[in-house]
Parts: structure tokens; sequence; C-alpha cells
């Protein structure tokens, strides 16, 4: 290839570019070739990053070299770049103005592969005379179009294939390199380092022409360097000094992407870098190949692929290198790159695109790409209502390929863009049970229709068929609201639709459609009544019309279980909204408003409010909810009579708001037993009510006399002591709003503890004869279940004197003398047998007299009765001391 001076100005170029008007729209979005972030090509994006990349590190020309500053004035295309030649380099000359020296100077740029050394908009690695950067526009637009669209001169599904098969060759090879970093580090200095020790590049290099040694200049003659024992191709034109050369230039290279390795990978190992060479490899014609192939860089890389077929033994025999590097550490550093021949792109392993059909099929390059893409297919955007009853959840195609998935009855899909590909033009549709292929699906209609349109699939699956409408409606711009009706009920019959007095539609058959009516906007409730016969032919629907809206009213299914389904076609503009409260819950007293936003271009007059569709008091702007109660609960929504200018007053209600509750004031109780014997367990449980377990949450702190004993809804004692007797238990229950924790209220109740200890009574005669044995025996009695372990003492004070006659539960004195009469005390000492430190005492007395008359019956019974009664009333209780 001949270097010659390179004009900048591109007079074609820049027409093409001019007429192109290359706009994202929903199909390019989707498309991976398409930058939805920078709002440009991929591949734009890979060549402005490469360039910018280069230029950074002096490899390359910047991209506004043309417009460097200069006193009043940019240079535009007044000046030129120029390839210098200095010995056996080429560089790329390009001026500037230095502000330094106050004078033009300029800078030279070593040469790259083709067009890399100029800024991206200037690339032409193709040499057609179109800058690479509005062929590649075209090609996205190309790959981004539809699925299923086919081009009259372009195979796209070839063109798909080529570019996948040409991304896997750059990223084969690119990822590779990038997955080899410290490779490279240990490699480069074992090739290329210039000082002591030398890489093996420039030992070779210094015994080039020395006796008995190869001239720097002859072609490469000995093929036992080589593993093989043959010279491969790549190097068949290559000179002696050139395989130094080489081994030095491949070892910088090591050293400088290693130096500059994240501007190197930001620039060449992404997406865009990808599409970008891919794109690149398939303009290049073979001759091309040839040509690029030569650049020094791109040799060097392609020879690299090779440096383990090298026999490194024999290249260190032949030429006597004996202070160079280990040999088995070079040859472990060469093989640790793992490079192989098939890593290097090639005119024979990437697959090129067939652009002169392109250019050859519409005369006058300024036109090309607008026919390309104009002539190849047209958009709209259309949406599928499933009104079929019994059919399964379907998938909708058009024109062969998936449009919507999973759509079930009733189901309203969004809009969605669809094409209608060359030669014919029309718009496809099929239906195909979910998951099934398109291409044996029940086709439903071809539509030949230049605006927005919904396809309403409906009959029974047997005999699925659509009904399409044009959705190309006006909005009404009267204060109005636009309805129309479609019957997609295929056994309903025919239907009227009424609201109070008023038919809106009268007898609309099955696949019939009432056409648009102008309606007040506002709530209603519509019958669906048999035509001419005053039967309702399904139960009534609730429905909301806003001004300026368009709705479609469908009926669908089947006899006796007919649905109503509408559908906002046309969404008049939003001029009234909700400011609501942040909060979504409260407890019952609080407040809270909500205040209805008019857009600033409409002037409100008349304002309401309503509950879940009750009307509410309040006709002002702002709604305030003060001492609010359960029953303020509901989702809210402003209704608002706008003037807005250049039409009559509408009526539009505001979205509905969240969901807002209002809880009413809990209260806490105590459930269980707390009035227990001494030793039982005591159990109680706090409850609150009412009590909502999703929207709010409790904790719990339960009290005796003061002391927190527990932090649980459950309070459990194991043994009841009788110093518990009269202590108060409360628990104190904290309520929180589920969503908003630091919105609390705090509720308490408590509960008198009784704890009955058990009794001591005492049995024996009370009057006994002198010489006689006086016996007594302790029986206890109100005990609970839970075991108790008893101690007893048996006492008798004689003028202030206590005698201990026993410790069993029973007390025998013989041989009793008046000396014995008496009051004796028999004390209990309780504790409970698994806890023993749980404990008190009780005692009992009981009086005997010992005499040596002798008493009449009457009298001897009147002074056991006696005795009997000063016994029971001796028994009493005694706290324990602590």
């Amino acid at each position: 290839m001949t270097r010659k001076k390179m004009m900048v100005a591109f007079p074609v170029a820049l027409s093409i570019a001019l007429l192109l008007g290359f706009a994202a729209s929903a199909q390019i979005d989707d498309c991976p070739y398409w930058d939805s972030d920078y709002e440009e090509p991929t591949m734009y994006v890979g060549g402005e990053a490469i360039s910018g990349a280069l230029a950074l590190l002096g490899f390359a020309v910047p991209d506004n070299f043309l417009c460097e500053t200069y006193p009043g004035e940019c240079f535009g295309d007044e000046r030129d770049l120029y390839y210098y030649v200095s010995g056996s380099t080429t560089y790329v000359r390009y001026w500037y103005w230095d502000s330094v020296l106050g004078a033009l100077a300029y800078k030279n740029i070593k040469d790259l592969p083709m067009s890399l050394e100029l800024p991206f908009r200037l690339w032409d690695f193709d040499e057609n005379g179109v800058p690479d950067k509005v062929q590649l526009e075209l090609l996205t637009q190309l790959l981004c179009l539809p699925e299923g669209v086919q081009h009259p001169l372009v195979d796209l599904d070839k063109l798909r294939s080529d570019m996948i098969a040409n991304e896997a060759q750059y990223e084969n090879l690119a990822g590779h390199l990038f997955s080899i970093r410290q490779e490279m580090v240990d490699a480069w200095p074992l090739l290329s380092q210039s000082t002591v020790p030398k890489g093996v590049g420039w030992l070779i290099r210094s015994q080039l022409g020395k006796p008995g040694m190869p001239l720097s200049a002859t072609i490469l003659d000995d093929p036992l360097i080589f593993k093989s024992g043959v010279i491969p191709e790549t190097f068949a034109e290559a000179t002696w000094g050139g395989l130094a050369y080489f081994l030095i230039d491949i070892g910088d290279a090591f050293k400088t992407i290693d130096e500059n390795w994240d501007t190197a990978e930001l620039a060449l190992n992404n997406e865009g870098a990808v599409h970008l060479f891919a794109a690149v490899f398939g303009m290049l014609e073979v001759d091309v190949w040839d040509i690029i192939l030569q650049e020094a860089l791109l040799q060097s890389l392609s020879m690299a692929m090779y440096l383990d077929q090298f026999d490194w033994e024999y290249i260190y025999t032949k030429f006597n290198i004996i202070d160079g590097p280990d040999l088995t550490v070079l040859e472990n550093a060469i093989n640790a790159l793992d490079f192989s021949p098939e890593m290097m792109p090639s005119p024979e392993t990437i697959d090129q695109f067939d652009w002169d059909a392109l250019f050859d099929g519409y005369p006058g390059e300024g036109e090309f790409v607008d026919e390309t893409i104009e002539d190849t297919y047209l958009t709209t955007y259309a949406r599928v209502v499933q009104a079929s009853p019994d059919a399964p959840t379907l998938d909708i195609c058009q024109n062969g390929v998936t449009l919507f998935e999973d759509v079930s009855f009733k189901e309203v899909t969004p809009y969605s863009l669809v094409t209608a590909p060359h030669p014919e033009f029309t718009y496809g549709f099929s239906a195909v049970e979910a998951d099934g292929d398109c291409g044996a699906g029940v086709a439903l209609a071809d539509v030949d229709m230049p605006n927005t349109f919904t396809m309403v699939v409906l009959n029974t699956y047997s005999t699925l068929e659509s009904l399409v409408l044009d959705d190309n409606v006006a909005a009404p711009v009267n204060g109005t609201a636009k309805l129309r009706f479609v019957n997609a009920s295929p056994d309903a019959g025919a239907l009227d639709v009424v609201a109070g007095a008023q038919t809106l539609f009268a007898n609309v058959a099955f696949k019939g459609v009432g056409a648009f009516i102008e309606v007040l906007p506002g709530a209603y409730t519509v019958d669906f009544m048999s035509a001419g016969k005053g039967e309702k032919a399904l139960p009534p629907a609730d429905i909301v019309l806003n001004s300026g809206s368009v709705y479609t009213l469908y009926a669908m299914g089947s006899a006796g279980s007919v649905e109503v389904e509408i559908t906002e076609d046309v969404e008049a503009p939003d001029l009234v909204a909700v400011d609501a409260p942040e909060r979504k819950a409260y407890f019952a007293g609080e407040s809270f408003e909500l205040t209805a936003q008019v857009d600033s271009g409409a002037t409100p007059s008349a304002y309401a409010w309503y509950r879940d569709g009750v009307l509410l008091e309040g006709t002002e702007p702002t709604l305030t909810i003060e001492n609010a109660g359960p029953g303020d609960s509901g989702r809210y929504t402003a209704v608002v009579t706008v003037e807005v200018e250049g039409t009559k007053a509408v009526t539009q209600l505001s979205d509905t708001t969240d969901l807002i509750m209002v809880y009413a004031a809990p209260e806490v109780s105590i459930a269980g037993v707390s009035s227990v014997k001494f030793g039982e367990p005591i159990t109680l449980s706090a409850s609150l009510a009412p009590f909502d377990p999703v929207g709010l949450t409790d904790s719990y702190t339960w009290t005796q006399d003061g002391t927190p004993v527990s932090t649980t809804a459950d309070l459990s004692i194991p043994y009841a002591d009788d110093d518990m007797n009269g202590d108060e238990c409360g628990v104190t229950a904290v309520v929180a709003l589920a969503d908003y924790p630091e919105v609390t209220r705090t509720v308490y109740a408590g509960q008198n503890l009784t704890v009955a200890l058990p009794s001591v009574s005492i049995s024996g005669k009370s009057v006994v004869e002198i010489m006689g044995t006086v016996t007594l025996a302790a029986t206890i009695s109100g005990v609970g279940t839970t075991p108790l372990n008893y101690g007893y003492i048996w006492t008798y004070n004689t003028d202030g004197n206590v005698q201990v006659f026993s410790t069993e539960s029973t007390m025998v004195r013989e041989d009793a003398t008046s000396g014995f009469t008496g009051t004796y005390k028999v004390s209990v000492a309780l504790n409970v047998t698994a806890q023993p430190d749980i404990k008190s005492d009780i005692y009992g007395t009981y009086y005997v007299r010992v005499t040596d008359e002798e008493m009449p019956v009457a009298s001897a019974f009147g002074l056991a009765f006696a005795a009997a009664a000063c016994a029971m009333a001796g028994a009493a209780f005694l706290k324990r001391k602590k």
C-alpha cells in the first residue's frame, strides 16, 4: 500500500452521515449492539475508547488535532496529516499550537496498523472512502433490525452469525492476552531487556554479521530453528534481523501492556471493543488483510503465536549464546504464555460481510443508508387482549417470533413495538400454547394497519379467532371521557350496556364493537342486559372514567360466567395528584392530612374526597382527619374539577392512595390463676385486644411489687412463697406500628397474688389422770400437689421455761403428774422439696389438764369440750423470718 498525504475532508462520508439520521428506537434500545447509556452504537464506544487510549499513550493522533488552541481561529481542515519516514520507521506527523513556545509545532506518531494512529472518526480500514464510523452505523442498524425481518439485499441471519463468529475470534485473543499479565511480566526481560542480562533478542542481534553468523538482511534459511523443521508461512519473508527485532518488539510490547494495564484493558477488553473488531474483521477483504498483516505490530503479534514452536536449544547453540537467560527459564516462560497460531484472526478464520450487495443495490452513495433501512420494514405498536374463555395460557407470536409470553384469560398485555417486514408489510399474528413453537401456532390475523391497534383473541380455543381494534383515537378536549364497548363473549348473545336510566350501547353482538361515545367523567355502575329482553346477562361492573381519557369496555367469558374488563387506551394528562402522608398507619386518636395537588397549568374550581368509593364531607384542597378512628382506614381519592386553557372544565380523579390504616387503642388483660396454695406454681398470661399481628408489634415487661421479673407475654413462677401474698403482679405492654416502630402506645394491667399457707391441728386427750400418758398428734391440712418437707418441734412452757418434748408429728409423755397440766405447742417448719429455700412456719396449741379427781361424766364431757375449743382457738399461722 502506498502511503500518501491524507486530507481530512470526506465529502461522501459527510453526506452519508448527514442523511443517516440514526435515532434510537425501542427496537434498538433492546439491541446488544446499541449502548442506551451513550445513545450510540457500542462500536462507537469501543472505537473512541481505543483511539483515546492510544492517543493517551502517545501512539495515536489526539481527536482534537485539527482544533488545537490558536489565537483567534481553529485550523479546521487547513492542516493536513502527513506520513513521515525516518530510516526504516514510518510516522504520522500532525501539527498543533504549542502554547509554551507560542508557535506551531508538530508531533510524530509511530505507525500503527492501518487507521489506528488516527482519531476514531477518521478510521477507514477498508479504504473505500467511507469512514468506518458511517459503515459501523449502518451495520448496527442492520444488526438491530427486528427479529423476523427479511432484508431484500442482506441475509440478516448470516450477518448476525458472522458477527458472533468474529466476536468469538477477538474474545479468544483478547481474553487470553488479559489473562496472562504475570506471564508477560516474566517473559519480557528474557526476550527484550537491553541491559545485562540482555534478552535473547538483543543477544541474537549482537551476533548477526559476525564470522560464521547469518547477515541481518538475509532471509531466514535455517528451518531447524523450529521444532517442526519447517519454516511457518508467517516467517516466509522474515530476515534474521527481523527475527531479532521481532523478539525485541514483542518483549517490549509485553512490558508496555503491563505498564499501562488499566488503560489497555479498559480500551481493549470490553463489549464495545469486541463488537468493533468483529465488525472490522468482517469489513476487510482478503487483499486488505494481506496489507494489514504486514504492519509491524500485527506482524509481531502473529509471530508471537509461534514462540513455543522455536527450538530454543538449537538457537542458543547456533548463535553461541552463553551469557543469556537460562534456557530452561526461557522455555518455561514462553510455554506459560500458552500462545498458538489459531488465536490470531486471519482471512481464513474470520467471516467477511458482503458489502457489495448494499453498495450495488442502491445507486447514489448518499442515499444508501436511508433506503436500506426504510425499505425494510414498517413499525407500529400493538397489544393483545386474551378473551378466549377456555384457552390455555398462550404465547402470542408476531411474524413467527414470540411477542408476548404466558398470556392468560382476561389478561391485557402492554403495547409493544411490532414490525411489518419486506415484502408484504403486514403484521402477522398467531397463537400457540405457552412455550410452544411459533411455527405451529394458530393463525389469528394478518394486519395491514398503519395505526396503533389492539388485537382481541376470542371465541373458544377450538375455533380461535381475533378482532382488530384501531386505537388511533384522539382524546376528548371538552371535559368528557370516551368509551367504546366490545362484546367478546361467544355465547352471551347481543348485549345492551346501561348506566342508570341511560343506554350507552345497544344490541352489540358477539365480535361487535360499540363505537366510541363521549360521557361525563365520574364513577359508574354499568349493567349488561340481553338485547331487547330487559334481562341482566351478567353482574354489574363499577368503572371510573376520567376527563380526557379513552376507554374500552370488554365483556368476555362464557354464558353464566361472563366477566368485565376495562382498559385505558389513552390516558388523560395527570392534572390531579394527592399528597398523602408518608406514614400509612396510625393509632386511634391521631390525626393526618391529605392534600389535592393540581397541575400548574390548570385552575381548580371544585374538590371532593372519597374513601374506598364513599363520598366524604370535605370540599377543600386539604382533607384533615382529626382524632382518627378505625373507620377512617382506607384508600383515599381526590376528585377535582379544573379549567385548562383551550378546553372546557375537566373533572379528574387522582390516583387512589395506598391503604392508610388506623388501629384501635390497644388494651392489655391478664389471664391465669393468681390465688394458690403455698409451693404451687403461678402462671399468668398477658394478651392485647384488639391486635393486628401484621400491622402491630408488641413487647412485654412483668413486674412483681415493682421489680421486673419477665419480658415475655407469659409470667411463670414455679413455687408460690407466702411472702408473695398480697404482692401485685403487673404487665406493661408496648405496642408499636409495624412499619413505624418509633410510634408506640403503652398499656398496663395488674393483679394481686394470694398465697394460702397450710394449717396444723392437734388431737389427743385433753384430761389425763395422774400417772397416765399425755399423747398428742399434729395433722397438716390445706396442702397442694407440690411435695413439701415438714419439721416438727413440740414444746411446753412452764413459767417461762420452754421444754422440747418431741420432733415428730406425735408427742408422748408418760407418768403424768399435775405438773404436766398446761398448753402444748407444735411448730412445723415447711419447705418445698425441689427448692428448699421456699419455706415457712406454722404452729398449733393444745391445752391438757392432769388430775387425780374423778369427774362426773357430764363434767368430764364439759372439760373435754372446753379443752377442744381451746386447742382450736390456739391454732394459728406464723410467717417465717427471712
